[in-house]
């Protein structure tokens, strides 16, 4: 925005899928469709290239962008922790 990178978007092709990852948009640009442009964008090259499933993995506060960006739930995953005792 204003000529200031603000967004990040990767994706991983493996095949005929795709993965986008390490979306990410500084505190401040948040909410102002900077992630929905990019990742928009990176969709879109995605399936000029004969992408046709692309998946993410993604934080509970992002669900509702990707869910804009037409992402749906197929896949919960439990993430646990173990402390070991000092």
């Amino acid at each position: 925005m204003d000529g200031k990178p603000v967004s990040t978007a990767s994706t991983i092709r493996t095949g005929d899928t795709a993965s986008l990852e390490f979306v990410s948009t500084l505190q401040e640009y948040r909410r102002r469709k900077a992630a929905i442009s990019l990742c928009s964008q990176a969709l879109g090259e995605l399936f000029e290239n004969g992408i046709r499933a692309v998946t993410l993995s993604g934080s509970e506060e992002a669900v509702e962008l990707y869910r804009k960006l037409g992402f749906h739930d197929c896949f919960h995953n439990i993430i646990m922790q173990y402390d070991i005792p000092i």
